[in-house]
């Protein structure tokens, strides 16, 4: 199977290839990036080769699919700076960007093409949401996601390419953005700061990294076609998961609830319902806490580091 994979070298991308890598030697990928630095991830494995290009350029793309013909499009690469990326005009751009992605994968007889959507999308609900749930966006982000997946759809179905929307819910693990939630707290924690937070009523659904790369790998190898959530399904509250990171650190007082305003998008219930995606064969390997444990030891060890948001 040949897989070309945009946002290679991105929080989501490295674990992607590498569960793709892991998982058996008839694989053969192209992965774009934008990175000068590639950190090490299959690059000495000949089974990947890596392409330094910009995707929004439409005529690099057009040489590099047309020379690899992959089975498989895998579009993880969007904007997300953390703290901008809701309302920024970029936004528009990887929405165009994407779209010209998929018409050209389409045009070189690629049969599946599979990208990364994101819970936001959804009409805010009082219980998990499933796939069918009705959609309303209240950013530009989750708008110009939205309508990549509209969109790219109809383009897709006129070439008969199959086209699958993975929509992830909240995602944490090693290597993430420090200025995230979850390792942003955890490196105050560590150096034993107070951190002020919300009230913390809010619930989410948070999922580790690797189980959404496997997500990806699942939604890639599939013969399925749709919207599929990429979700535990495990429902917890910020100020729980606040606190089970303050005990795995071992200062539990430091967190300081109800000091800081609300974020921008901060809906009172996000959780995924994800039988579809488990109906494949996919489930998540980490436990919320298994999976905050792995984060703050990763912490521990690279206190300087953080990833890519490509």
């Amino acid at each position: 199977m040949k897989i070309f994979i945009t946002g290679g070298s991105g929080f989501i991308g490295q674990r992607t290839i590498k569960h793709l890598l892991d998982g058996g030697s008839e694989i053969e990928l192209l992965a774009v990036t934008r990175s000068h630095a590639i950190r090490g991830n299959g690059d000495t494995d000949s089974r990947i080769t890596w392409a330094r290009a910009d995707i929004t350029n439409s005529i690099e793309m057009q040489k590099l699919l047309g020379a690899f013909k992959p089975d498989v499009c895998l579009h993880l690469a969007w904007y997300a700076e953390p703290g901008k990326y809701l309302t920024s005009h970029k936004n528009l751009l990887m929405m165009q960007t994407s779209l010209d992605l998929i018409q050209t994968a389409a045009a070189i007889g690629c049969k599946r093409f599979v990208a990364a959507g994101t819970c936001a999308e959804y009409t805010n609900q009082d219980r998990p949401l499933l796939e069918e749930d009705p959609t309303a966006p209240s950013n530009l982000y989750s708008a110009c996601k939205l309508a990549v997946s509209h969109i790219g759809n109809a383009l897709a179905n006129e070439h008969d390419m199959a086209f699958v929307w993975g929509r992830v819910f909240y995602l944490f693990g090693p290597g993430e953005d420090q200025r995230r939630v979850i390792p942003s707290v955890t490196h105050s924690l560590l150096t034993n700061q107070k951190v002020p937070a919300t009230s913390g009523e809010q619930v989410r659904d948070f999922l580790h990294v690797d189980d959404v790369a496997a997500a990806f790998v699942a939604l890639c190898k599939n013969n399925s076609e749709g919207k599929y959530n990429i979700s535990s399904g495990d429902p917890v509250t910020m100020r729980a998961l606040l606190e089970k990171t303050a005990q795995i650190v071992g200062r539990p007082n430091k967190i300081q609830f109800g000091s800081r305003p609300k974020n921008l998008f901060d809906p009172p219930y996000i959780v995924g319902n994800s039988q579809r995606l488990q109906n494949l064969g996919w489930s998540p390997q980490y436990s919320l806490f298994e999976g905050l444990r792995d984060m703050v030891s990763w912490c521990r060890n690279n206190q300087d580091l953080g990833s890519s948001s490509e």
